[in-house]
């Protein structure tokens, strides 16, 4: 009896993680390089328990792969893949967008808690996605953003500079609070 009742619970614990790595084999098969997944989170451990910032795991696999052209990675136990190379992206934002609308970030970003990000255009699904991709869309034309390159390069210099100023009268290390910076910066331009 007690041994039917272990070869029970033993069958019943392979057949639970044999759903939960399933799929571990994925990117493998199709030959795509990625970091090993673990059991119950992927490669996303921290998505879960919300101790770090998610974007810190997408960074980390982004940063550890940085000779592959894609990357592909688990969220929990689903397959998923980080376009690194810069002409697939340009491919896929401006002919095949559609195949990839819905991805990690895609309304899963609360509002409140992160507001920039949840307006981001990469966070968002649908009519949502849409209605922005047309607001921000003319403001991305060529010669729109070729005559802000010369501004950015100023605006740029200028920042480089109140930090180094700052560093200098601090030993040679720079700590600032944004926040100042931001005044700083308005009341010299």
């Amino acid at each position: 009896m007690l041994f039917t009742l272990l070869a029970i619970v033993a069958g019943l614990l392979a057949v639970v993680y044999l759903f939960l790595t399933w799929e571990f084999g994925y990117w493998e098969k199709y030959g795509v390089r990625g970091p090993k997944p673990k059991l119950l989170f992927g490669n996303l451990p921290f998505l879960l328990s919300k101790k770090r910032h998610m974007l810190y795991n997408y960074d980390q696999i982004y940063n550890d792969y940085k000779d592959e052209p894609v990357v592909g990675y688990y969220s929990v136990r689903t397959p998923q893949l980080m376009i690194r190379d810069p002409g697939l992206i340009k491919e896929v934002l401006s002919k095949g967008f559609h195949n990839f609308a819905d991805n990690d970030f895609s309304d899963t970003v609360d509002e409140k808690s992160d507001p920039l990000l949840a307006r981001n255009p990469f966070s968002l699904s649908g009519e949502k996605w849409k209605n922005r991709r047309a607001e921000i869309t003319p403001a991305f034309t060529n010669n729109r953003i070729k005559a802000l390159v010369h501004l950015m390069d100023e605006v740029c210099e200028r920042m480089n500079k109140y930090v180094k100023t700052q560093a200098a009268g601090n030993g040679g290390i720079a700590s600032l609070d944004a926040k100042e910076v931001r005044i700083h910066q308005h009341l010299h331009t």
